[in-house]
């Protein structure tokens, strides 16, 4: 189980990826699943998934579920058993966002 105190959601457009996290025993079954999601909606979660450092940086923690798919099945919608096959380590990550005007 990947343990947070915050609240857990799981973002990803691969729908079968939220079932394997749960078959794994990865996640509970009663977390949220969504395919879309806005920053303002992650802040204070933590997130698993899939998600670009844009948006990562607004939750609290952000849970990388690594895909190594390839070439011809990107954008292309994946069973279970690929989600299997393709899934690598989970990763988790606290990134915050360094403003440009804070460089020197």
């Amino acid at each position: 189980m990947i343990e947070s105190e915050f609240e857990q959601i799981i973002v990803t457009r691969h729908r079968m990826l939220g079932e394997h996290l749960i078959e794994r025993g990865l996640v509970h079954k009663d977390v949220p699943i969504y395919s879309h999601i806005s920053a303002k909606e992650i802040i204070g979660k933590h997130v698993i998934g899939i998600l670009p450092f844009h948006l990562a940086c607004h939750a609290a923690l952000y849970t990388e579920i690594p895909l190594r798919v390839p070439y011809e099945k990107k954008s292309t919608e994946l069973t279970l058993s690929e989600i299997r096959f393709y899934m690598q380590q989970p990763r988790t990550y606290k990134i915050v966002e360094i403003k440009r005007e804070d460089f020197k």
